[in-house]
């Protein structure tokens, strides 16, 4: 059973005038149905149109086109099997998929390279997507990656990249990232064409140093995925915003498709 269910009919409505006499009226009926389920049930929706033909939408951005509610909806990148993502459609105009979350520490992010590479938790709590499907998100156009961090004083944060892609497994996940702005410092510029390391796939063992898995560089000088209020090496970090690992208590990464 599903808490509540929302209809959005958008009309686009063309009228002509022949001769002062005869008014013609076309329709063009697009009606989005999203079906807003509880946190352990999946959240659907159909696109349908006036040639009932099914749209699926490639990520939150196609979906913030006519919804404006963030929630868990269920998008197909490639057009292939959907899947569940939690869409922010309320910060800085909205459209962002979100593929990560930190707030509570009642996840362990500790984890292999297989829960990495599939994704793990609840996408309206903590969870991290999965980098099979950051990697078909992000090859299907432009990105722009967001990253919002608060600490235990109240304080916030924020960092964008213009530019922000993740390869292939076989590439082992490698990062590609550029274009900073922000006020938290460049957390994540040096890791630019790194690998993803996990505890079970790392040469110099920088996972289990910071008791997660990130891109890394010299171990990195950020790390979102490690022990949550853990200690000085092994805390959830951003070293140019904050010096001291473990004094970060939330996290989000999301990114919007580039027009």
């Amino acid at each position: 059973m599903f808490k509540r269910l929302l209809a959005v009919i958008i009309l686009s409505s063309c009228l002509t005038e022949s001769c002062g006499k005869s008014v013609s009226l076309s329709l063009n009926l697009k009606v989005a149905v999203v079906a807003d389920f509880n946190a352990t049930k999946p959240v659907d929706y159909t696109y349908i149109n006036n040639n009932n033909n099914d749209f699926k939408p490639r990520d939150c951005s196609d979906l913030n086109k006519g919804l404006h509610k963030s929630g868990v909806y269920k998008i197909s990148p490639d057009s292939g099997a959907s899947f569940n993502v939690y869409c922010d459609m309320d910060t800085d105009h909205g459209g962002w998929t979100v593929f990560q979350r930190r707030q509570d520490g009642k996840v362990d992010f500790y984890r292999d390279w297989k829960d990495y590479e599939d994704g793990f938790g609840n996408p309206k709590k903590e969870f991290w997507l999965g980098n099979n499907k950051l990697h078909k998100l992000t090859t299907t156009g432009n990105f722009t990656l967001r990253v919002d961090l608060s600490d235990f004083s109240g304080n916030k944060a924020y960092a964008k990249y213009k530019s922000f892609s993740i390869a292939s497994a076989s590439n082992k996940f490698k990062l590609t990232i550029s274009g900073y702005s922000g006020n938290s410092g460049d957390g994540m510029g040096e890791v630019n064409d790194r690998p993803f390391v996990t505890k079970d796939q790392d040469l110099h063992n920088c996972a289990a140093r910071l008791k997660g898995a990130w891109w890394v560089r010299n171990c990195a000088t950020s790390c979102l995925n490690s022990e949550y209020q853990g200690s000085l090496w092994h805390g959830i970090s951003w070293y140019i915003w904050k010096k001291k690992a473990a004094t970060i208590k939330t996290a989000v990464m999301m990114i919007r498709r580039r027009k």
